[in-house]
């Protein structure tokens, strides 16, 4: 289960998965930079499991209307957020998807709160 923690990031969410499916992140909410950018970094800690974001589907955003998102390698995710629907929707849920090369596959979910 995902680790619970209180602060928000803002522009950057790193992932860590290990061998036994456990994911942590550095914030379960995250904030769009200035430029309304946020970059999801993974990682993989196991040794015999390597993670990577479904190179198909690697995120779903509810209201994914003022999103446009690029994988930039299998590691790297960005997003950009316009935050044109700030005022009716303030946050957005979103399920990363990742896999690892022996076909496991993975799906988690925090928040993406727009800029205030």
């Amino acid at each position: 289960m995902p680790n619970e923690t209180a602060e928000l990031a803002i522009g950057a969410v790193t992932i860590t998965v290990n061998d036994q499916r456990q994911i942590s992140y550095s914030s379960d909410d995250v904030e769009p930079d200035a430029s309304g950018n946020i970059l999801f970094t993974l990682q993989s800690t196991g040794p015999n499991k390597v993670w990577s974001f479904n190179p198909t589907d690697p995120i779903n955003i509810a209201n994914p209307q003022d999103f446009t998102t690029d994988l930039l390698n299998s590691t790297q995710l960005s997003v950009n957020d316009t935050s044109a629907d700030e005022a009716t929707i303030p946050q957005h849920n979103y399920t990363i998807k990742i896999q690892s090369q022996d076909g496991d596959e993975l799906a988690f979910d925090p928040v993406i709160k727009d800029r205030v």
